[in-house]
């Protein structure tokens, strides 16, 4: 499985950009996806799956799949700045599942970081040995 991670500072051209990488991936990590009226656009390509918490308008994290792969979302972990799905894969020995986890830390978080949020997700991964990639946009201005 071939995975990018990319912050795409809410720009219509990083978006087209994003569009012609995903030719040679199978997973794009996105943070601060460009988005118009509460919605995330430019990422809707044929061939792929657009991930991401729809209750919320303005997301800050969203995920982009190749069709084809088994995913399953794991609602109860999204948020405005968390999205997660557990992938099915198949590598080496066999079937294997993984969670992949998309967080993104604002700078003007009152609390200090990790978000509990986050730190449920670690939490629950370890209490069930599920493999877990994270990708964070930890915001190296954030004062911690």
């Amino acid at each position: 499985m071939r995975v990018l991670q990319v912050n795409l500072h809410h720009s219509r051209a990083a978006s087209a950009a994003l569009s012609v990488a995903m030719k040679d991936c199978d997973v794009a990590l996105i943070q601060e996806p460009w988005t118009y009226k509460g919605e995330i656009k430019g990422l809707k390509e044929v061939g792929r799956e657009l991930i991401f918490n729809r209750s919320i308008p303005y997301p800050r994290t969203c995920i982009l799949v190749k069709k084809g792969f088994r995913i399953l979302l794991l609602m109860h972990h999204f948020s405005r700045d968390l999205t997660v799905v557990k992938i099915k894969t198949s590598s080496g020995g066999g079937p294997r599942k993984i969670i992949l986890g998309l967080a993104y830390l604002p700078y003007d978080q009152v609390e200090p970081p990790p978000p509990r949020e986050l730190e449920r997700l670690v939490t629950d991964c370890m209490a069930n040995g599920t493999h877990l990639i994270i990708s964070c946009d930890a915001n190296s201005h954030h004062t911690s």
